[in-house]
This record gives structure tokens, sequence and C-alpha cells, in this order.
């Protein structure tokens, strides 16, 4: 699952899932498989989404981590690893 810059601005500003879906009209699901890319929003989402984070869409999508990505960083700074 990759997990984009708009889940880390939401969180940032308090915000749940179910809020961003009530200003955008969208249900709480939808903002969560937007957030980590299993949906594209249509182009009237998008510019609701950029309204409502002050951002572009660009900053909005950027890729900030991807599924494992903490656990192999974890293990290759474990004593012994590469070994």
């Amino acid at each position: 699952m990759q997990i984009t810059k708009m889940r880390e601005e939401r969180k940032k500003r308090g915000w749940t899932q179910e809020y961003v879906a009530e200003k955008i009209g969208l249900t709480r699901t939808a903002v969560h498989d937007i957030e980590t890319l299993k949906q594209l929003p249509s182009y009237k989402i998008l510019l609701k989404l950029e309204d409502l984070f002050g951002l572009t869409h660009r900053e909005l999508f950027e890729i900030i981590k991807k599924r494992g990505e903490e656990n192999v960083k974890a293990k290759s700074q474990m004593p012994g690893a590469g070994m």
C-alpha cells in the first residue's frame, strides 16, 4: 500500500477521513482509497481536495511511504544484518 502526502497532511491538521469525506461529498471509504491510491479522484473531486487542503494535486499525491518500507529499514539496522 502506498501512502500519499494527502494522508499525512490530513493527520497533521487533526482531520478524520470522515471530515474530509463530508467536506468533498464522498464516503470515508472513498477518501481512504484515494489516500492509498486504490482509487483516483475525478477532476471535480481533485479540485475540491486542492481547495480544502490549500495544496496542489502534485503535492497531495506525492508518495511518501510504501507498505513495508519501515520494516526494511528496521531490519537493515539490526545488529548482524547483512552477515
